[in-house]
């Protein structure tokens, strides 16, 4: 089940001996190791580690098992975890440079994901945390000032369209989970993804007001920046892989990024008040089901009893390590409230929403795939749709509205 396209011969199993090395215990890594070199499939994982952005992860995770990769691929995972690592501090630093400029013009700015995970969880080192663009949250009464700030240092809104009918796809648009953010792009500036809103109907501690008012103060790059709690890190983490379907091509960093936050919350001892905030915000089920994942794949001890609901998630997660991400617009057939986005932003206009629904699509595959290339996949897809699999989108789609539901 793919959402851009088949999978090359061999790449499934490609893709699970990756998922060993980088999450397995150590035998079960280096058993996969030696499966990739004696089956010549290092060029097709190298490849999937570029998709997954995980190529400093695997270096890593090569280095402390001890068990060597053939030189050519260990040269070649050098010079991409080296480019990656350059790229990542260059985007970091600009990010900082952003962050102070905002908090300059009296504008709360918040990081999260990427950035808040450097910043937390690496010590300040983007040597082990690609990013390929700076999450910021804002206050949504700020967004007119913020933008026009950023405008004035040369940074654009990258469809180039008018913010209004932008706006109007975020609302009615299912693939972003309830949130609402814009990207900015500029010279010499990092890319920026600029978040206002979790969703609209959130509990009160999901608001972007509360966040911004639980954020810390870290310094980094020798500047005293807004980063999130812990607890809001990992309930993000947990926000955006439910966002991403829990497709690892997405979404497998915030796997890397919640073993962190666990860790550090225990290290903290406030994991059990995080869990409660979490239980409250009503996004327990994708964080526990983070948590499955890691339970699963790579022995961690559980933080709470079993969850038939984030076992189902895990499941989902394991399902698309083996076959590709599900194609997001599928999922949403499982998804009464992604049906009545899609027909609410119809409504409002099917050309206008149509072109942004493309726009997003090149801007995310590189290409707008043909309609009969489209409904030729979702065919496929749409064959393979068993009950088992039907039951995860459904918890998927559960999951997702429970933390939009109107208090």
């Amino acid at each position: 089940m793919t959402g851009g396209g088949t999978l090359p011969e061999g790449a499934p199993s490609v893709r699970e001996d990756l998922i060993e090395i980088l999450l397995g215990d150590d035998a079960a890594a280096s058993a996969s190791v030696r499966r990739l070199t004696s089956a010549n499939g290092w060029p097709q994982a190298l490849e999937v580690a570029d998709v997954w952005s995980v190529a400093p992860n695997l270096r890593a995770r090569l280095t402390s098992l001890g068990v060597d990769a053939p030189p050519p691929v260990r040269r070649e995972l050098f010079i991409r975890a080296q480019r990656s690592s350059a790229a990542a501090t260059l985007q970091a630093r600009r990010g900082v440079q952003l962050c102070q400029y905002l908090e300059e013009q009296g504008i709360p700015a918040v990081v999260f994901k990427g950035l808040a995970s450097i910043a937390h969880l690496h010590g300040g080192s983007p040597a082990q945390r690609m990013i390929k663009d700076v999450d910021v949250l804002i206050r949504p009464r700020d967004l007119t000032q913020v933008l026009e700030a950023l405008q004035a240092v040369g940074m654009q809104c990258e469809d180039g369209g008018s913010l209004g009918d932008y706006l109007a796809f975020v609302r009615n648009s299912p693939g972003f989970g309830g949130n609402e953010a814009i990207t900015l792009r500029g010279k010499d500036q990092a890319d920026l993804d600029l978040h206002w809103s979790i969703g609209p109907s959130t509990h009160p501690g999901l608001h972007a007001d509360a966040i911004i008012d639980r954020a810390e103060r870290v310094t980094l790059f020798g500047a005293s920046i807004r980063v999130v709690t812990p607890a809001d890190g990992l309930m993000l983490s947990a926000h955006h892989s439910i966002r991403e379907t829990f497709a690892a091509d997405q979404m497998l960093r915030d796997v890397f990024d919640t073993a962190g936050w666990l860790t550090l919350l225990t290290q903290r001892g406030s994991l059990a008040d995080a869990l409660q905030q979490a239980s409250a915000c009503r996004m327990d089920v994708p964080v526990l089901a983070l948590a499955e994942i890691l339970v699963r794949r790579s022995g961690r001890d559980r933080i709470a009893p079993t969850d038939a609901r984030a076992e189902r998630l895990a499941e989902l997660f394991d399902l698309q390590v083996r076959e590709g991400p599900i194609a997001k617009d599928l999922t949403y057939l499982a998804d009464t409230h992604a049906v009545r986005q899609i027909v609410s932003g119809l409504l409002g206009g099917w050309k206008r929403y149509r072109g942004q629904m493309a726009a997003f699509e090149t801007l995310l595959s590189g290409q707008r795939l043909p309609l009969s290339r489209r409904l030729a996949l979702r065919l496929y897809q749409l064959r393979r749709l068993d009950f088992r699999r039907w039951r995860m989108l459904r918890t998927l789609a559960k999951a997702r509205s429970a933390y939009q539901r109107r208090n």
